[in-house]
C-alpha cells in the first residue's frame, strides 16, 4: 500500500510531536505512582516489576523511559526505593523489581 506524500509527512510530524511530548516525572510523583502499583500488586501476592512499571505504567501516562530510570536510580541512592531481583519469569530469567521504602518518622 502506497500513501500519498502529504499523508506520509503528516504521519512523520505526528511521531515527532509525540516524541517531544514525553514528560519527566518528579521524584514525589514517581513515589506516589509506585506506592499505588505496589499496593495493587502486593494485594495480589505479587511485586512491581521495574521495566513494566516504567515502560507500561509510567510510559502510558506520557513519562520518558530514560528519565524515569534516572529517577529510580536517584531514589535508590537516597534510600527511598529498593531495586532488587524479583522472582524469575517462566523462562527462568531474573526480573528486576522495585518497591518504595517508607522511612520511619523521627
Amino acid at each position: 500500500m502506497e500513501l500519498p506524500t502529504k499523508e506520509k509527512e503528516a504521519i512523520r510530524e505526528s511521531f515527532i510531536l509525540r516524541a517531544n511530548a514525553w514528560a519527566v516525572i518528579s521524584e514525589q510523583d514517581f513515589l506516589q505512582e509506585l506506592r499505588g502499583q505496589q499496593a495493587y500488586f502486593t494485594s495480589k501476592g505479587g511485586y512491581v516489576g521495574l521495566a513494566r512499571f516504567i515502560k507500561f505504567h509510567l510510559g502510558a501516562k506520557g513519562f520518558d523511559f530514560a528519565a524515569s530510570y534516572g529517577v529510580a536510580e536517584s531514589l535508590k541512592a537516597k534510600g527511598l526505593v529498593s531495586i532488587y531481583d524479583g522472582p524469575g519469569t517462566t523462562d527462568g530469567h531474573p526480573v528486576k523489581a522495585i518497591r518504595a521504602i517508607d522511612k520511619p518518622s523521627i
